[in-house]
């Protein structure tokens, strides 16, 4: 389960009103590099997180850790911080979390967000394997894959308002785009490409020299011995 974590700019150095149980935050090192680990006090048993980054920044993501023993909040090893916690508003999917450590208090919306399914995960991995790319580098090909495809929509709409005027309904054709694959896509827009080429026919990249009478071509001629 995914999570989304933004730290609010709050230096407030009274610990929460209402206390909820212990914190702890302690700093790993796994096989996917360095990361910090926030424990809650629950009844019984420690629930948590996995935050992707080495320190509290502004916006950062994390993943739902499995129920610990409560004996891992006194565990000292890697222990970066420890106190109290607070929820405010917390309906189970989003609230305002407050730790206090006994000098400030740090405040955090937490955000559940909806993940992947495993089989979407696999169909992931696999295109990326597919095509000789890294796992890292796949948030920056789903950048470019929708830029690729908001470039694509804004050309036909484009080229659809230009050829049917005020006929061309474009809310209609972005909804129906939506649910296109790219491909799809460019292939509606190379439809509209051909009738605009149509309509008005495409300039050749070079045209020749205007021909000119004997007169002009024996005039620079002249010029271009005489430096003239």
């Amino acid at each position: 389960m995914y999570w989304k974590f933004d730290w609010l700019d709050d230096n407030a150095q009274e610990p929460p009103l209402e206390q909820h149980g212990r914190f702890a935050l302690h700093r790993h090192t796994d096989e996917s590099g360095p990361h910090l680990d926030l424990r809650l006090e629950q009844a019984g048993f420690l629930a948590g997180w996995r935050l992707a980054s080495e320190a509290l920044e502004s916006t950062q993501w994390g993943i739902s850790k499995s129920p610990h023993p409560r004996e891992w909040l006194d565990q000292a090893q890697g222990r970066e911080a420890s106190g109290v916690y607070a929820w405010r508003g917390w309906d189970g999917d989003e609230g305002v979390l407050e730790l206090y450590d006994g000098e400030r208090t740090w405040r955090c919306r937490v955000t559940r967000l909806a993940g992947l399914s495993a089989e979407r995960m696999g169909q992931l991995v696999e295109s990326v394997h597919a095509r000789g790319r890294a796992l890292d580098e796949l948030p920056a090909l789903v950048e470019d894959g929708l830029t690729a495809r908001e470039r694509s929509v804004a050309r036909l709409c484009a080229l659809g308002k230009e050829l049917d005027a005020s006929h061309f309904e474009e809310q209609s054709w972005r909804a129906l785009l939506a649910k296109m694959p790219l491909r799809e896509i460019d292939r509606h827009l190379h439809g509209f490409e051909v009738r605009f080429d149509a309509k008005y026919p495409p300039q050749p990249v070079s045209l020749p020299d205007p021909l000119e009478d004997e007169t002009e071509q024996r005039g620079r001629a002249w010029s271009i011995l005489t430096g003239a």
